[in-house]
């Protein structure tokens, strides 16, 4: 449940190596978001992270999620989701090495889907929260 095929948004852009070592200093918003899932009889729910980039970046958002192809970090100007949690102001380096911690040794399951990669996720970054497959962020 909660399962995504690919990148949850369109004209991405692929990651900088600023978002590996810091360089930048970006630092912004990160909010957990969602949207639904057809799969699941329509009741499922995708989670994903998205990073508000600074006004001074080309990009309106990072994005880190997990879908059956495994982690997908980019960067887009428009995505369609709902709010869903706030986990508040980090940098990007440490959003960036939290969405790479959750997904290693991962791979994509039943038992380990975007809701238990969006909960790792979270907890890297100190918060802990549970997201359900049918979350009533999505109405």
């Amino acid at each position: 449940m909660g399962s995504s095929s690919g990148p949850s948004a369109r004209g991405t852009y692929y990651t900088h190596s600023s978002w590996y070592n810091g360089d930048g200093n970006e630092y912004g918003e990160v909010q957990i978001r969602s949207k639904r899932v057809k799969k699941a009889l329509g009741l499922g729910v995708h989670h994903l992270v998205r990073f508000s980039m600074p006004s001074s970046s080309k990009r309106n958002w990072a994005i880190f999620e997990w879908c059956s192809d495994g982690s997908n970090f980019y960067a887009c100007d428009n995505i369609s989701t709902n709010y869903c949690i706030n986990l508040g102001k980090h940098y990007l380096k440490d959003v960036y090495q939290a969405a790479r911690k959750a997904s290693s040794g991962h791979s994509y399951s039943s038992n380990y889907n975007c809701n238990h990669w969006t909960q790792n996720f979270a907890s890297y970054l100190g918060h802990n929260i549970t997201v359900h497959w049918n979350c009533s962020c999505v109405l």
